[in-house]
């Protein structure tokens, strides 16, 4: 901000008397600062559960770029108004909120990409680290029973199937669609119910997980981990949906799946 406003004197700046573009220019730079360090230290002592990292996302991220730009074009629009005796209306915080997006819009980009890219490595590290096939190597997994039986809440709807069959369940409205393998192929079954319903009917099956609000997938079937940004994604023998996880339960797969 000291560099934009001092060495390029935008917005009409150089208009100011060069005896006071150096103070002005610093006045400029040290509200902002202000405002930054006021919103990242102040927001996650008032707000601490939107700043939980495992539930912060992209929307979160322009959410708060957004928010910065407010709060730093209005502060900047009040003390033009004490530095210049400029007239505090609409159209004075209108403008200093344009100016601050112009001049904001490529250090917010650039912290948004360095998130992004310290997400990405952070969850590909923590995929390496995971191997699936310690599942298989559970004996406790060697004891589930033959066959998994759900029942939808439309009279008569059962499925029942085998347990080296099933892939997964995802949430659908008021539906679940259960994933499986029919004579090695891929195929699913629509039951009307929620998917909590369906993990407490299930409850106690080793080896099955809830690894996501929409997901509940059976780990003997994850052949391969990866990961991105947004987490760790399961890939399963026989789909080729790709199954999130919530950030917050990488802690509790590692433990499922041993690696911890």
């Amino acid at each position: 901000m000291f560099f934009i406003m001092f060495f390029l004197q935008p917005f009409g700046f150089h208009d100011v008397p060069q005896s006071l573009v150096f103070a002005h220019s610093f006045f400029y730079a040290l509200l902002t600062c202000t405002i930054v360090l006021v919103n990242f230290g102040g927001l996650p002592v008032i707000l601490p559960k939107l700043f939980i990292e495992h539930r912060w996302t992209l929307a979160h991220e322009f959410l708060m770029t957004a928010w910065l730009i407010f709060t730093i074009g209005v502060c900047n629009g009040l003390l033009t108004h004490f530095l210049y005796g400029a007239v505090v209306s609409t159209r004075l915080i209108l403008h200093f909120l344009s100016y601050t997006a112009i001049v904001g819009i490529f250090p917010a980009s650039i912290l948004i990409l360095l998130k992004y890219i310290r997400l990405l490595k952070k969850y590909n590290y923590e995929a390496q680290l995971i191997q699936p096939i310690s599942v298989a190597a559970d004996e406790s997994l060697n004891k589930l029973p033959c066959f998994l039986t759900l029942k939808g809440d439309n009279q008569n709807e059962v499925l029942q199937l085998l347990k080296d069959d099933f892939l997964y369940i995802s949430a659908a409205d008021n539906y679940i669609e259960v994933f499986y393998l029919k004579d090695g192929q891929p195929k699913s079954s629509l039951l009307r119910g929620t998917l909590k319903a369906a993990e407490e009917t299930l409850i106690g099956t080793p080896g099955l997980f809830r690894c996501h609000r929409a997901y509940l997938v059976n780990l003997e079937k994850v052949k391969h981990i990866s990961g991105n940004a947004q987490g760790l994604k399961l890939h399963l023998t026989g789909s080729e949906v790709i199954i999130p996880v919530s950030r917050n339960l990488t802690g509790q797969l590692k433990k499922l799946l041993g690696n911890s």
